[in-house]
């Protein structure tokens, strides 16, 4: 408890940032105490026991903590400043993981899309949702790319835009906030009305092996992977060799390249243990070394392969197979195809092994398909006390009646 008798004086609101001078026993050394809304106190010896000189100094440094917070507001957010401060300050995710150096690209890059249309020096907290939906109508009409571009792209950029500035909102500068409220806010990001989802037959995947290896060594193996296991390309292409244990037949997926910072132990396809022993025997590997090291190691920095690059491969494959594209998608089909093949088996288990956390997001990737659409239009529920038909899935079900 404080000693009434020891000498204190301070300057501020009770509940803003306020600076306070302090005795710890009467007549003793003098202390500074400086409390700041959002980041709390700080204490320090002032080094001496003159009480009209502690007051002068608390008064001086009360008077430059007003002057700061006064330039703070004197500096409103502007769209260029937004984005710079986002991807410096803000490179951390709530759960403290750091954010990827591409995902942090795709901001920057949302960045420079709204900065071309609405101007650098736009203040965020002047921006409306009118204004905003005449952004979505500029990207629609080709702004920026000089070609039209579909609402999953429009829903990527104003995603991260809406990111940036919660971000703003939660972020405080001289214990006020850098930004109170935005055109966001209750604002409804368009959502393409007709997604292209498109999967492949398995013949066109087995003729797309078949001329891998006339595109790229690293193909054949990197088109298995993302048949037989579903996962993402970024996930593959940053597999190390110590991942892969072939003792066991499982592969470890590491959570600072999951999509949802989660680490997984997944058994492998007969086919990708073949496959992978296979390359190693004639690529080598070991340990911490990438299976697929990018051609340009120099120039990548003895980084992975780029997905730019798996790209144009796999295009290539389709080329040179003379096997017709789907149109909208090009690697993620094979994680479609992946979900959808596996649509009679237990959602728990195929989330797991795809790695999705909930199996709502795994629904969304499964698709319909010849077999299953047809069992349902012809599905004919049984009579009563007899043989229930096939079901959906194409197993025979016995079905028994009772009337209660």
């Amino acid at each position: 408890m404080a000693d009434p008798n020891c000498w204190s004086r301070s300057w501020g609101p009770r509940r803003g940032a306020r600076v306070r001078v302090y005795e710890r026993k009467p007549g003793g050394t003098l202390y500074v105490s400086v409390w700041l809304p959002g980041e709390g106190e700080r204490r320090t010896s002032l080094g001496h026991c003159d009480k009209r000189r502690a007051a002068h100094e608390a008064k001086e440094l009360f008077k430059l903590r007003q002057s700061t917070a006064q330039e703070a507001v004197a500096s409103p957010l502007t769209l260029g400043s937004l984005f710079d401060r986002y991807t410096t300050e803000g490179r951390y995710l709530p759960d403290g993981s750091l954010k990827t150096e591409r995902y942090l690209e795709h901001v920057r890059q949302a960045g420079r899309y709204l900065s071309a249309f609405f101007g650098e020096d736009q203040l965020v907290s002047a921006l409306t949702p009118d204004r905003v939906h005449e952004y979505v109508v500029w990207r629609r009409l080709g702004g920026m790319s000089a070609r039209p571009v579909g609402g999953n792209t429009i829903h990527r950029d104003l995603g991260m835009f809406k990111a940036a500035l919660n971000w703003a909102c939660q972020k405080y500068d001289g214990g006020q906030p850098v930004l109170t409220r935005h055109a966001m806010e209750k604002y409804k990001i368009p959502t393409e009305k007709d997604p292209k989802r498109p999967v492949v037959e398995e013949g066109t995947i087995r003729a797309l092996l078949a001329v891998a290896p006339s595109v790229h060594p690293f193909l054949r193996l990197l088109i298995l992977l993302a048949w037989r296991t579903g996962r993402r390309l970024s996930s593959i292409l940053a597999l190390r060799w110590d991942d892969v244990d072939f003792e066991n037949g499982t592969i470890r997926w590491r959570a600072e390249h999951d999509k949802i910072r989660q680490t997984w132990v997944v058994p492998m396809h007969r086919e990708v243990v073949e496959e992978l022993r296979r390359f190693r025997a004639e690529h080598g590997g070991i340990g911490p070394v990438l299976l697929f090291p990018h051609p340009q190691r120099r120039r990548h920095h003895d980084g992975p392969v780029t997905r730019h690059l798996a790209a144009y491969w796999l295009k290539e494959a389709f080329l040179v197979g003379k096997v017709v594209k789907p149109e909208g998608s090009l690697w993620h089909m094979f994680r479609r195809v992946w979900a959808t093949e596996r649509k009679d088996l237990p959602l728990k288990d195929v989330a797991a092994a795809g790695g999705w956390r909930d199996t709502s997001t795994l629904l969304r990737y499964q698709q319909p398909d010849e077999a299953t659409l047809r069992a349902v239009v012809e599905f004919e529920r049984p009579r009563r006390g007899g043989v229930g038909r096939k079901s959906v899935s194409g197993y025979t079900r016995s079905h028994t009646h009772t009337l209660s």
